[in-house]
């Protein structure tokens, strides 16, 4: 018997969450009263873009449609993985995991793996063989490594990545070769086209998003006034600019508080917020749910 009340984002977002924890999708189907269908589409819309991604559908509570593809961002340099993240979506799911093993699981929920973007560390001694175990399990997708600048050219003799860039490279440099690695496998670009401002200003903001950032100060660095900046950022992001920075701030706050040792008080300092309260308030109006609730979850 399917639920007859309608599921908030939250509800399903409990539900998914059994699942990822390594339920059986007809168990936790069966017990929330859902079809498997709705809980595989759900899964899929979660790992996407969270719970905003199960904030659409029919008005029973029905399936979001979540991108196909995917390019999933490995590691822990979190702004750079966040900026892409918002660069590439919302056409391809774009997931952020802290590590290759967590990738992989939710790679699970991707038809198609377009390409994994791997911030790697010079002294990871597991880098290796995680790289071949990207290679055996997503064969069709595009990898790249970001890492020290110091050891980019050994890894780049190693073969294992099919583009090894510093971790000095630009989002844009990082979108290019993308394209470059992807644009073959699809009719459309992969990668949005930006222009040179947008470009400079989403470096800009990935560089300095935790301190206090104004459109002015912004567009006075690029060489632009604030308001042609705040015209050209819209019209192509799609959004404000100063909803843009906001957006960046709680995509790395959601990364740091994966991390139960990082307190609610740090997490907002680190990101550009006065306090915990204030990261609170813009967190829920966000995510639906305080991060309390989702470091929980």
């Amino acid at each position: 018997m399917k639920r007859p009340a309608r599921l908030s984002a939250r509800e399903k977002a409990e539900l998914v969450l059994r699942l990822l924890r390594g339920g059986r999708v007809h168990t936790v189907s069966r017990e929330g009263r859902v079809s498997p269908a709705d809980l595989t589409a759900w899964t899929r819309a979660f790992v996407a873009h969270g719970t905003r991604g199960l904030e659409t559908g029919d008005e029973r509570g029905g399936p979001t449609d979540p991108p196909d593809r995917g390019i999933l961002l490995l590691g822990f340099d979190f702004p750079l993985l966040a900026s892409l993240k918002l660069l590439l979506g919302p056409r391809y799911s774009t997931p952020i995991y802290p590590s290759i093993a967590n990738g992989l699981a939710g790679a699970a929920w991707h038809p198609e793996v377009l390409a994994c973007v791997v911030c790697g560390r010079a002294g990871d001694a597991g880098l290796a063989g995680s790289s071949d175990i990207l290679q055996r399990r997503l064969p069709e997708a595009a990898l790249l490594l970001v890492i020290d600048a110091a050891a980019a050219s050994d890894w780049s003799r190693h073969g294992r990545f099919d583009a090894v860039l510093p971790d000095t490279v630009t989002l844009k440099g990082i979108l290019d070769h993308l394209e470059a690695l992807t644009g073959s496998r699809t009719r459309d670009r992969v990668t949005p086209s930006l222009s040179r401002h947008v470009l400079q200003a989403v470096e800009q903001v990935r560089q300095s998003y935790a301190r206090p950032i104004t459109v002015s100060t912004l567009a006075h660095s690029i060489g632009l006034s604030g308001s042609h900046l705040a015209h050209v950022f819209s019209h192509e992001m799609g959004l404000p600019l100063k909803d843009y920075v906001t957006r960046l701030r709680i995509e790395v706050a959601k990364c740091l508080l994966a991390d139960p040792s990082n307190k609610l008080h740090r997490v907002a300092r680190l990101v550009g917020f006065t306090d915990a309260s204030h990261l609170s308030r813009i967190f829920r109006r966000r995510e639906q749910r305080r991060p309390g609730e989702f470091r929980t979850a």
